[in-house]
């Protein structure tokens, strides 16, 4: 950290010296940020084929999560069938039987 000067002269382009890399920092990360998307942009359309589709990589995560929750159903599906079967047939054998 600086220690403040106190001559009035110099006080103001400190400040404004302040200011400019402030800005600075700014366009930086606006840089980055810009990058980063630039990457993700041309990692999705590798994904794609080159076919321009930017979200590419998502078309194939909806395909995968789609297979994934079809099983996670079939899955409890079967879990759910079989615990109402044993139910169901426990109350059909604990209900009398009309003669």
């Amino acid at each position: 950290m600086s220690v403040p000067n106190t001559d009035p002269d110099i006080r103001p382009i400190l400040k404004k010296q302040r200011e400019l890399e402030a800005k600075l920092r700014e366009w930086k990360e606006d840089v980055d940020t810009i990058q980063q998307a630039r990457k993700i942009e041309k990692d999705s359309k590798s994904v794609d084929d080159g076919k321009g589709e930017v979200d590419g990589e998502l078309k194939v995560l909806t395909v995968k999560w789609r297979q994934a929750s079809r099983i996670a159903a079939d899955e409890l599906f079967g879990i759910v069938k079989d615990r109402v079967n044993r139910w169901v047939g426990s109350s059909l054998l604990a209900v009398p039987r009309a003669a």
